[in-house]
Protein backbone atom coordinates (compact mmCIF):
# COMPACT_ATOMS: atom_id res chain seq x y z
CA UNK A 1 0.00 0.00 0.00
CA UNK A 2 2.78 2.15 0.12
CA UNK A 3 2.88 2.69 -3.26
CA UNK A 4 0.92 5.49 -3.76
CA UNK A 5 2.37 9.19 -3.58
CA UNK A 6 0.74 11.76 -1.82
CA UNK A 7 -1.75 13.75 -4.38
CA UNK A 8 -3.47 17.10 -4.03
CA UNK A 9 -7.59 16.79 -4.90
CA UNK A 10 -10.61 18.95 -4.02
CA UNK A 11 -13.80 18.22 -2.58
CA UNK A 12 -15.77 20.17 -5.54
CA UNK A 13 -19.28 19.50 -5.31
CA UNK A 14 -22.92 18.39 -2.98
CA UNK A 15 -24.12 15.06 -4.13
CA UNK A 16 -26.06 12.25 -3.37
CA UNK A 17 -26.55 8.51 -3.45
CA UNK A 18 -30.61 7.50 -3.66
CA UNK A 19 -31.75 10.99 -1.90
CA UNK A 20 -30.57 9.54 1.03
CA UNK A 21 -26.90 10.30 1.64
CA UNK A 22 -25.05 13.36 0.59
CA UNK A 23 -21.24 13.95 -0.16
CA UNK A 24 -18.71 15.58 -1.18
CA UNK A 25 -16.92 14.24 -4.64
CA UNK A 26 -13.44 14.45 -4.73
CA UNK A 27 -11.69 15.46 -8.43
CA UNK A 28 -9.35 14.09 -9.20
CA UNK A 29 -11.31 10.31 -8.23
CA UNK A 30 -8.89 8.02 -9.67
CA UNK A 31 -6.57 8.04 -7.05
CA UNK A 32 -8.94 6.85 -4.80
CA UNK A 33 -9.75 4.37 -6.92
CA UNK A 34 -6.69 3.17 -7.24
CA UNK A 35 -6.19 3.38 -3.43
CA UNK A 36 -9.80 1.19 -2.82
CA UNK A 37 -8.91 -1.60 -5.68
CA UNK A 38 -5.62 -1.99 -4.21
CA UNK A 39 -7.21 -2.89 -0.95
CA UNK A 40 -9.46 -4.90 -2.13
CA UNK A 41 -6.65 -7.33 -4.13
CA UNK A 42 -4.52 -7.48 -1.11
CA UNK A 43 -7.67 -8.42 1.28
CA UNK A 44 -10.14 -9.56 -1.76
CA UNK A 45 -12.70 -11.08 0.81
CA UNK A 46 -13.51 -7.83 1.88
CA UNK A 47 -15.14 -5.89 -1.24
CA UNK A 48 -15.21 -2.28 -1.10
CA UNK A 49 -19.23 -2.24 0.68
CA UNK A 50 -19.38 -5.50 1.16
CA UNK A 51 -19.57 -5.71 -2.16
CA UNK A 52 -22.90 -3.87 -2.59
CA UNK A 53 -22.02 -1.89 -5.52
CA UNK A 54 -20.57 -2.42 -8.70
CA UNK A 55 -18.82 0.83 -8.89
CA UNK A 56 -16.42 2.51 -6.70
CA UNK A 57 -17.47 5.79 -5.61
CA UNK A 58 -15.30 7.97 -4.09
CA UNK A 59 -16.72 10.43 -1.40
CA UNK A 60 -16.82 11.86 2.11
CA UNK A 61 -20.22 11.45 3.26
CA UNK A 62 -21.42 14.72 5.30
CA UNK A 63 -25.41 14.11 5.94
CA UNK A 64 -28.28 11.95 5.87
CA UNK A 65 -31.65 12.35 5.28
CA UNK A 66 -32.49 9.23 7.92
CA UNK A 67 -30.68 12.24 10.47
CA UNK A 68 -33.36 14.95 8.84
CA UNK A 69 -30.94 16.37 6.44
CA UNK A 70 -32.17 18.05 3.66
CA UNK A 71 -30.17 19.02 0.48
CA UNK A 72 -30.95 22.54 0.75
CA UNK A 73 -30.00 22.34 4.38
CA UNK A 74 -26.31 20.84 3.51
CA UNK A 75 -25.88 23.41 0.83
CA UNK A 76 -26.95 26.32 3.36
CA UNK A 77 -24.11 25.24 5.92
CA UNK A 78 -20.90 24.58 2.92
CA UNK A 79 -21.92 27.85 1.90
CA UNK A 80 -19.37 29.17 0.08
CA UNK A 81 -16.96 26.87 0.97
CA UNK A 82 -16.26 24.93 -2.01
CA UNK A 83 -13.98 23.70 -3.26
CA UNK A 84 -12.14 22.43 -0.67
CA UNK A 85 -8.05 21.55 -1.48
CA UNK A 86 -6.75 18.69 0.38
CA UNK A 87 -3.51 16.97 -0.25
CA UNK A 88 -3.56 12.86 0.20
CA UNK A 89 -0.25 11.90 2.32
CA UNK A 90 0.20 8.77 3.62
CA UNK A 91 -0.77 4.77 3.70
CA UNK A 92 -1.10 3.43 6.51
Amino acid sequence: MGRFAPFGFELTHLAEFDGAVFYLAPDPSEPFVAITEALWDRFPDHPPFGGQFETIVPHLSVAGVPFGATREAVEDLLGSDLPIAATRRESR
